[in-house]
C-alpha cells in the first residue's frame, strides 16, 4: 500500500444545504469547510500523502424533501454555490500546500442525472480551470432483460455526445473521467433496482462493463470509475451481508466484473486504437496498444483486443492476421445458463504461436469476452490491421490516438474501483 494513491471525497452537508433554501434564487447556503481544513490539516501532521480532494456528489440531484426522507429530485443546490465551494477549497490547499509539486489535485463535481449539462456549463464556467479531473456520474440501466441489447449498451454515447466536448471547452486542461459508473442505479441502498430483474453480480454484468469502458477510453475519457468495489449488489467482491462491512472472517465471491476489472489492468494499454467492426452487430472490439498500467503487466503484447461476443447462441470466429504470438484471455458462461446467475468460467491464458496464431477463432463461443494481447510482425498501430470474422466482416484497426498522456490518476475514490483507459499511473 506504500505506493497507493488516495482521494477523499469532502462531505457538502446537503442536510444544511436544504435547510437554509437551496436551488432558490435566495438561497443563503455557503458550504463551511472547517471540518475538511482540520481533517487536512490532520493529514499533514501524520504525513499521510492524499493524492487529490474531489468535492460533490450529485448535489444537483439529490436533497431532503419535506418529510425529512432523501428525495433525488428536490433540493437541488445552485451551480453558484457549488463553484463557490470548489473555489474555496482550491484556495484552501493553495495556502496549505505552498508548494504546487505536493498540493493535493481537486476533482469534482460528480453531478448526477438532473439537467447536467446545463448545470456543469455553468459550474466549469468559474471553475474548470482550478479542476484536475472532471466527473459525472451515470447509470446505464442494465438489466437481465437487456444486458446483450445493443441499445441500451448504445445508450452511453447520448451523454459521451454532450459531456466530452462540454469538458474541453470549459476545462480545456482537465482529464475527462468516468466518475461513478455502475451498470443500474442502486439507490441509497445500493440494490442495483428490482432483484428480480437486477443483473447486477450475475455473469452478464460483465459484458456491460467490459463495453462501456471500452467506448468511454474510446471517446477520450481517462479514468473509470466503477461503483463499487465493496458493498451493496453492484459490487466487485461479494459479501455475506449488504451493511459494506467486511469482517476478518467473512467469506467473499469475485464476479465475473471483477476478473474484467482484473484483465484489464494487466493486459491492456493506455493508447486508444480506432476499431469498427463491419459484418457483425454481435460483436463489440476495442483494441488499445501501449505499456497496461499494473505492475502485473503482460510485457510482451504490441496490442491487445477487448472483443465482447453479445449473442447467447451463436459463436462467432475472429481470425487475426499478421500475429505472431496471441496469448486470450475469455469469460464465458456456464452451460446451464450463467449470464443470468453467478457462475463463470475463466480462461487464462492461452498461447498460440506463429502460423497457428494467424487463423485461431478468439470468440469461439456465445456471450465470451475476450483479451487478446498480440506480437505481430508489423506493429498494427502503424498501419492497418484486418481482423477477420464470420460472415466475411471484418474489424478495421487504424491508428488513432485518443489520450496518450503520462500523467498520473488515482486509484479510486471511497468505495469505487478505478480502471485506467487511456493514461498511466501504477496499481
Amino acid at each position: 500500500m506504500a505506493d497507493a494513491q488516495m482521494i477523499f471525497g469532502a462531505s457538502f452537508d446537503k442536510v444544511s444545504a436544504c435547510a437554509a433554501g437551496s436551488a432558490t434564487a435566495h438561497s443563503t447556503f455557503v458550504w463551511n469547510a472547517t471540518n475538511v481544513v482540520a481533517w487536512i490539516k490532520h493529514m499533514q501532521d501524520v504525513d499521510l500523502p492524499v493524492w487529490a480532494y474531489e468535492l460533490g456528489n450529485e448535489v444537483n440531484n439529490q436533497g431532503v424533501g419535506p418529510d425529512g426522507e432523501p428525495d433525488r429530485h428536490n433540493c437541488s443546490l445552485l451551480p453558484a454555490q457549488q463553484a463557490a465551494a470548489i473555489e474555496l477549497l482550491a484556495a484552501t490547499l493553495k495556502e496549505l500546500y505552498p508548494d504546487a509539486e505536493a498540493r493535493p489535485k481537486l476533482i469534482g463535481p460528480d453531478t448526477g442525472f438532473k439537467n447536467p449539462q446545463g448545470w456543469l456549463n455553468e459550474t466549469l464556467d468559474r471553475v474548470g480551470h482550478l479542476l484536475h479531473a472532471v466527473t459525472h456520474h451515470v447509470y446505464l440501466g442494465a438489466a437481465r432483460k437487456n444486458y446483450n441489447s445493443v441499445k441500451m449498451l448504445n445508450r452511453g454515447l447520448n451523454d459521451i455526445g454532450w459531456y466530452v466536448p462540454l469538458v474541453k471547452d470549459h476545462a480545456p486542461a482537465a482529464q475527462v473521467w468516468a466518475g461513478e459508473d455502475g451498470p443500474t442505479g442502486g439507490g441509497d441502498s445500493g440494490t442495483c433496482g428490482d432483484p428480480t430483474t437486477a443483473i447486477c453480480g450475475l455473469y452478464g454484468s460483465a459484458l456491460w462493463y467490459a463495453d462501456d469502458m471500452g467506448q468511454r477510453a474510446a471517446h477520450g475519457f481517462q479514468q473509470y470509475q466503477r461503483q463499487d468495489l465493496v458493498g451493496a449488489h453492484y459490487s466487485l467482491v461479494t459479501m455475506p451481508h449488504d451493511n459494506e462491512f467486511l469482517g476478518p472472517h467473512d467469506s467473499v465471491g469475485l464476479t465475473a466484473d471483477f476478473w474484467v476489472n482484473f484483465l484489464w489492468k494487466r493486459t491492456v494499454g493506455t493508447h486508444v486504437l480506432d476499431a469498427t467492426v463491419l459484418g457483425s452487430e454481435t460483436v463489440r472490439a476495442y483494441v488499445h496498444c501501449g505499456v497496461a498500467p499494473s505492475p502485473h503487466k503482460i510485457r510482451d503484447a504490441a496490442a491487445t483486443a477487448v472483443l465482447i461476443n453479445l449473442d447467447n447462441t451463436t459463436s462467432v470466429p475472429v481470425a487475426l492476421t499478421g500475429a505472431t504470438r496471441l496469448q486470450a484471455w475469455t469469460l464465458s458462461p456456464t452451460p446451464d445458463g450463467g449470464e443470468k446467475r453467478t457462475s463463470f468460467r475463466l480462461i487464462c491464458p492461452r498461447v498460440y504461436t506463429h502460423t497457428a496464431a494467424r487463423n485461431r477463432n478468439q470468440i469461439e463461443s456465445e456471450h465470451r469476452v475476450g483479451f487478446v494481447g498480440a506480437a505481430c510482425r508489423t506493429v498494427w498501430y502503424r498501419g492497418h490491421a484486418q481482423w477477420q470474422a464470420a460472415a466475411g466482416g471484418y474489424i478495421r484497426c487504424s491508428h488513432a490516438h485518443i489520450h496518450s498522456s503520462a500523467s498520473k490518476a488515482s486509484a479510486g475514490s471511497g468505495a469505487d474501483t478505478a480502471a485506467d483507459l487511456s493514461v498511466l499511473r501504477s496499481d
